[in-house]
């Protein structure tokens, strides 16, 4: 793979990423999330649902990421 080949695919999957991202916390608002989950468990600390909250968003949008890359690299490697 030539360097603008690997520039443009890491341009696109870093896209990807940040859609990915942003479709994940409108599927899971923050507040709604916050509000179902202390009316089923109690207490939550609003500092430790912060960081949970966006830890979780980011490496769900992390994982679903690297899926594609890897179906992806597969599919063109496959054709190629």
């Amino acid at each position: 793979m030539s360097t603008k080949k690997f520039l443009v695919a890491w341009h696109i999957f870093a896209f990807t990423y940040l859609v990915f991202f942003i479709s994940l916390m409108g599927i899971l608002p923050e507040l709604k999330t916050f509000s179902y989950l202390t009316n089923k468990y109690g207490f939550i600390d609003i500092e430790e649902w912060d960081f949970c909250y966006l830890v979780f968003i980011a490496l769900l949008t992390l994982l679903i990421n690297n899926i594609i890359i890897i179906t992806v690299f597969k599919f063109f490697k496959k054709f190629k």
